[in-house]
């Protein structure tokens, strides 16, 4: 936990995190999180969700290595990803 705490506060940031807009609704966290690990690996997802719990289209993927999230980004910035026109940005903060 104490070194979660570090990677995060060392990397608030970095350009290791990703904003992801427009997330099909009929795909989970999961498939995101596989579909994600193609580029490198994967410190954390996070989908958002209302105060109904339900999922809002939107997540944060933070990588480990700025090399990956750049990678990420580039492969799928102007492509569909998982069968819809999601929308990859940079995020500066947490």
């Amino acid at each position: 936990m104490r070194e979660e705490k570090h990677f995060i506060e060392k990397n608030k940031e970095s350009k290791n995190n990703l904003y992801i807009k427009n997330i099909p609704k009929e795909k989970d966290s999961r498939q995101i999180y596989e579909y994600s690990l193609q580029c490198g690996d994967v410190f954390s997802l996070k989908i958002n969700q209302n105060e109904k719990s339900e999922y809002i289209r939107t997540a944060f993927l933070t990588y480990y290595k700025e090399d990956d999230a750049k990678k990420y980004f580039d492969e799928n910035k102007d492509k569909k990803i998982l069968e819809c026109d999601i929308e990859v940005q940079h995020r500066k903060k947490y």
